[in-house]
This record gives structure tokens, C-alpha cells and sequence, in this order.
């Protein structure tokens, strides 16, 4: 297959990782059908009480899922895209909806009652984790087409979208900082430290709460503008900034926003300057999920000290143990799913949709008390209707999100969602614009959250990422194409 240059004018170095795209399998799309039906086969003779065997099976079949989509990467010209949206999804999805069960399947742990709350639900729970999983593979390689990377118009290196990025990122952190000072200067004196893990408690957090958003959107719009001039981002002073941030994001525990910060330009660096090898891709993912887990773990067993990463491996005996805690910690993705079959379609009925609704109607921005969303989502109501309204932090999984609004049939819902990522993956490859660029770089982090959460982590920071792009390549990035244009014809 002929490989065409994404950057004209670049290197040969600087064609990342996306100069094609694979196309549709038949095999492949036959092996997760196969493993879908092995899946109902095991529970269709699987008891009503937790059985650690349905637990192993369920975690093998969707390795064997994981497996058969390394062999199809395998199968694609060089260089492999390891970091592409379906290898990020099956290794953070394998961990926060696996990682407890495996362990526990295998004797390495032992039961915690908050993952298996409701143990005659395990068995159906996993019935729904396993073939939504599978659902998201095929709805990705069914989508797939087959396109060889058109060159980017070099038009598209004149706008300033470096300097944008830079600025949406510093207007994100202007919101921050104006949501804690609306707290009090006297809060933020006596408390330091821990206002910005407790701030929903003194003060109206939602100022504070779009910041990261906002950050991310400028992130992603810095990084794709260096990518494609094959560098990272420059500037000192930013990377200062942003080094910072990323150590604030790590002692506040906020795992999420993280993620959200550093994947844009690994994702950046990884597509369209120099591919990482498959070694360092898995390494990567496997660091990042861990970490994860662990930061969690912190977070909830500590007054948020960022030394608590790591002295609790040692108070606890080793970092083995810390790791092992970690993925218990991260099983909270899959216990949603028990918690929401607790609730659906018995007392309550299916929602048929409103999650999507919902998350619709959160695009407006909730700051205004005129504009503010009253939509409780899924994770808000399976946590009062289980705990009560002062109870908080069950979170959300895209499992759980397709059961709870069409049940089993729920599985299509993931399936279209896994078409969705890969339609935005290919819209690259078949035309790349700096709009499109931009928008895959957010696409891959909302995946992550989209995982733990549900569509409002999707649906939201992409309709907003959109807006801010467009109306810059409207006012200013077509104003400096058409004025360049008119000085190379002078």
C-alpha cells in the first residue's frame, strides 16, 4: 500500500502513526461473534449465585476479544497504530470492569462487598459488561473502511493555532481560579490545600467545575497545532505551566482531568510526529491504568496528601499491594452495572434514550441560573435510589448506560457508540483539516471517560470543542489564509 506524507513539506520522521486505514475484516467481525455467542453460552448454563468459573470465562473470552484485535493490528502495514481509540478502549475497559473479577477469579484477592453488592446479580452483570464490550469491537471494525491518508493543505499551517490553544488553556485556568476565589480569600487561607478537593461543600463549584473542560479544549488545540508541524508544544513558560498542572491534577486525585491533560499531546506526538513502538504503547497503557487505580486509591484512603501514592504501598506491605488495591479500586466501573440491573427495569423502567437526551441538553453551559440543567444522571440516580441523596461517588460505565436505557438489547447502543469513534478516526485520514485533527485528539479522551461515565463525558466536550474551533477557523484562520494568499500572488 502506497504511503502518502499526512505533512508536506515535513520529514520523513514526521508521518506518525496514521498514514492509512485498515479496513473491514470479516474474520475478525466473525471471531467477536463467535466470542459474543461463547459469552451466552457460558451464562446460559451459569447458576443465579457468583461463580468464580463465570468470572474467569468472562475475563478469558474478552481477552480472547483483545487478542483477536492485536492479530488484526498485526495484520496492517507498517507503521501500527498501538494507541489507536480501540486499543485505548479494550485496555482501560479490560481494567475497570475486569481487573477485580480476574483476581478474584484466580484466588489473588479476596471478596469486597462494594464491587458484588448484589451477588445474585454478578453472573448477569458480567453478561452485560462482556458483550457490551464486544458490541463497541464490532461496531469499530464493522465501520471500518479502507483509505490510504490524503496530504494535509498546507494552507492549514498558517492559522496561529498554537497561540489559540495557548490562550483557550489559560482562559480554562482563569475560570478555575475565579471559581476558588468566589469561595473567599479567607476560606482559601485556612484551608489551603484541601479547598480544591472539597469545594462543592463551600461554595458553588460549577465556575470552578468547566475549567478543566475548557483547559482541555485549549490542550488539544495547542498540541494538534504543533503536531502538525512536527514539534510538541513550544513555549518554557507553557510546559512550566502545564508540568504544574499535571502535578496539581495527581495530589488534587482527580483522575479523570488528568487523563483528559495528558492524552492529547501523547496522542499528538504518537499520530502525527513519531509513532510510539508497540512496546512503549503497551507500557504506556498499562502505566496509565495502573496509575489510575492508584490515585483513586489515594484519594479515598488519605486526607488527599500527594505523598499518599506511594506511602500507602509501603504502610500496606509493597507496592504489589497497592496495585492489587488499585484494580479493587477500579472495579467500581463494573459494580454500576449490578446497581443499575437492581434498579431496571424493576421498580423503574428502561429510560429508552434520556441518558442521550440529557447529555444533549448539558451542552448549554450551567452557570447561569437560567440556563442551569436539572437532568440527574444515571450516575446521580443509581447512587440516591441506592444510597440515599447524601451518598456520592458510584460513578457510571458504558455498559451500564446501554442497559439502562434498552436493556440487553443495550449492546447495539455500544456498538453504534464504537462506530462513532471510528467514523471520527477515518474523517482523518479521508480529509485532515486542523478541525478534524483537533477533534480526534478530544474524541480519544472522552472515550476514557465515556468508559467510566456515560454519554455526557462524549457528548458535551465535543460539542463545545467543535464550537470553539469553528468559530476561530471563521473569524480569524480563514482571514490569515485569504491574506497570505493574496501576498504570495503579489
Amino acid at each position: 500500500m502506497k504511503m502518502t506524507s499526512i505533512y508536506p513539506g515535513l520529514p520523513a520522521k514526521h508521518r506518525g502513526s496514521v498514514p492509512y486505514s485498515q479496513g473491514r475484516s470479516l474474520g475478525y467481525l466473525l471471531s467477536l461473534l463467535l466470542l459474543a455467542g461463547g459469552t451466552l453460552l457460558v451464562h446460559r448454563f451459569a447458576g443465579p449465585d457468583p461463580s468464580k468459573i463465570v468470572m474467569l470465562a468472562d475475563s478469558i473470552i474478552f481477552l480472547l476479544a483483545i487478542a483477536a484485535t492485536v492479530l488484526r493490528k498485526l495484520r496492517a502495514p507498517v507503521p501500527r497504530n498501538w494507541l489507536s481509540l480501540e486499543m485505548i478502549f479494550v485496555v482501560f475497559y479490560f481494567g475497570f470492569h475486569y481487573g477485580y473479577f480476574l483476581l478474584y477469579s484466580l484466588d489473588l484477592i479476596e471478596e469486597v462487598w462494594r464491587i458484588m453488592p448484589f451477588p445474585q446479580l454478578v453472573n448477569p452483570s458480567l453478561r452485560v459488561i462482556t458483550l457490551s464490550g464486544i458490541g463497541f469491537l464490532f461496531g469499530y471494525g464493522l465501520a471500518a473502511r479502507r483509505r490510504v491518508c490524503q496530504p494535509l493543505n498546507p494552507s492549514e499551517l498558517n492559522p496561529p493555532w498554537i497561540s489559540f490553544g495557548k490562550a483557550v488553556t489559560w482562559v480554562g485556568f482563569g475560570l478555575q481560579v475565579v471559581g476558588i476565589l468566589l469561595a473567599g480569600f479567607d476560606l482559601l487561607v485556612s484551608l489551603g490545600y484541601r479547598l480544591l478537593t472539597e469545594i462543592q461543600y463551600y461554595t458553588d463549584p460549577r465556575l470552578y467545575g468547566i475549567g478543566p473542560l475548557v483547559m482541555t479544549i485549549g490542550i488539544c488545540i495547542a498540541a494538534g497545532g504543533a503536531a502538525v508541524r512536527g514539534r510538541m508544544i513550544p513555549g518554557w513558560g507553557y510546559r512550566i505551566f502545564f508540568g504544574l498542572l499535571i502535578l496539581a491534577t495527581l495530589a488534587i486525585g482527580d483522575r479523570g482531568v488528568f487523563l483528559a491533560y495528558v492524552l492529547p499531546p501523547i496522542l499528538a506526538y504518537h499520530y502525527f510526529i513519531k509513532p510510539l513502538k508497540v512496546k512503549r504503547a503497551i507500557a504506556a497503557l498499562a502505566a496509565g491504568m495502573v496509575l489510575f487505580a492508584v490515585i483513586g486509591l489515594a484519594r479515598d484512603r488519605s486526607s488527599i496528601n500527594p505523598i499518599a501514592i506511594f506511602s500507602y504501598g509501603v504502610s500496606e506491605g509493597g507496592i504489589r499491594n497497592t496495585i492489587t488495591a488499585g484494580l479493587v479500586e477500579m472495579g467500581g466501573s463494573a459494580r454500576t452495572v449490578a446497581h443499575t440491573m437492581n434498579l431496571v427495569p424493576n421498580p423503574y423502567p428502561y429510560w429508552m434514550g434520556k441518558t442521550i437526551w440529557g447529555s444533549i441538553q448539558m451542552i448549554i453551559p450551567n452557570v447561569l441560573p437560567s440556563t442551569m440543567n436539572r437532568f440527574i444522571g444515571p450516575a446521580g440516580f443509581i447512587t440516591y435510589e441506592s444510597y440515599g441523596r447524601d451518598a456520592s461517588g458510584l460513578g457510571f460505565s458504558i455498559a451500564a448506560e446501554g442497559y439502562i436505557n434498552f436493556g440487553i438489547y443495550g449492546v447495539f447502543f455500544v456498538a453504534a457508540v464504537g462506530a462513532i469513534f471510528r467514523w471520527i478516526y477515518q474523517s482523518v485520514i479521508i480529509r485532515p483539516t486542523m478541525v478534524r485533527i483537533i477533534m480526534l485528539l478530544m474524541a480519544s479522551t472522552c472515550l476514557v471517560g465515556w468508559i467510566r461515565g456515560y454519554s455526557a463525558q462524549f457528548v458535551r466536550p465535543m460539542a463545545w470543542t467543535l464550537s470553539v474551533v469553528i468559530v476561530f477557523e471563521l473569524l480569524v484562520a480563514q482571514r490569515v489564509k485569504t491574506q497570505r494568499a493574496v501576498r504570495r500572488r503579489s
